[in-house]
């Protein structure tokens, strides 16, 4: 028997196995994973070489659910630092599970403290130490994660995100991995599809920004915008969005000039595992 299963719940397997579902939760499996070994062995990337060493095999599909019994092959795997010695499959299970339990109480307690606005602060439930441990407040509980689960859970959540992603209401209800034959698990729940996303943060006031727009979907009202130096907020290039009921042949007319200027609101992403950055601006009005 495998010592691992994953499993897929919902209406969509009613009738047999979407294969565009199965092949994104297979793709989001294994980059969860991937994620753990870059971690743990300090790489980068995964060669080829490397896959000779590690990889996931699974077996045994079946369905009404989705459900796929696999193995973790780890051989001779050596861990980098802060992880010390020949990694065992325990160790790499363990490590991953550790790590995914970090971010659902990061994440968590990172919603429930959003501020109204990026003038707000978050709540101090969220610490990070100086030798790289997170001290997370849940209540009067503090849980402090070491470092390597804080380091795996940094390169695992991309590949959460992507299961997260999958689900859908009763469509695709629960996505669930763990042990066989034990309770160490992960769950993921519809329920709280996007509990794993960086919250969104809009700023206080309108912005007025110089920039010169290169890039512009009139299908779907967005494009990028060159901010110029000496403004209110970096120069760079930043994605766009025009909202309200704006005649969008002003954007595409102002492609040819080589300065506008824009009244903006900035949506930034604070994600509490990276510096807070701008994600877009949100365009109200193109002034000349």
């Amino acid at each position: 028997m495998s010592d691992y299963f994953f499993k897929m719940e919902g209406h969509s397997f009613d009738k047999g196995l979407p294969i565009d579902i199965v092949a994104n939760s297979l793709a989001g499996l294994q980059n969860v994973f991937d994620g753990s070994y870059k971690a743990i062995t300090g790489k980068s990337k995964i060669s080829k070489k490397d896959r000779t060493k590690f990889r996931l095999i699974a077996s045994d599909f079946k369905h009404s659910s989705f459900i796929s019994n696999f193995d973790l092959v780890t051989t001779g795997i050596q861990m980098g630092l802060p992880f010390v010695g020949v990694l065992s499959l325990n160790e790499f299970w363990s490590n991953t599970k550790n790590a995914y339990d970090f971010l659902k109480a990061l994440y968590t307690v990172t919603h429930e403290s959003k501020p109204s606005n990026e003038k707000g602060k978050f709540s101090s439930k969220i610490q990070n130490n100086s030798n790289g441990s997170m001290t997370i407040q849940n209540g009067d509980n503090h849980t402090t994660y070491n470092a390597p689960v804080v380091q795996v859970g940094k390169l695992i959540i991309n590949g959460v995100r992507d299961l997260d992603d999958i689900l859908d209401k009763d469509k695709i209800e629960t996505i669930e991995l763990g042990e066989t034959n034990t309770s160490s698990t992960i769950v993921l729940n519809s329920s709280q599809k996007g509990l794993f996303k960086a919250p969104v943060l809009l700023s206080e006031e309108p912005e007025i920004l110089d920039g010169e727009i290169y890039d512009f979907n009139k299908y779907e009202k967005e494009g990028r915008i060159k901010i110029f130096e000496n403004q209110s907020i970096e120069n760079d290039t930043y994605k766009f969005k025009v909202i309200g009921g704006q005649n969008i042949h002003t954007y595409i007319m102002s492609m040819a000039a080589t300065k506008v200027r824009i009244r903006c609101i900035i949506e930034y992403l604070y994600d509490p595992l990276i510096e807070t950055k701008i994600s877009k601006l949100l365009v109200t009005e193109i002034m000349a």
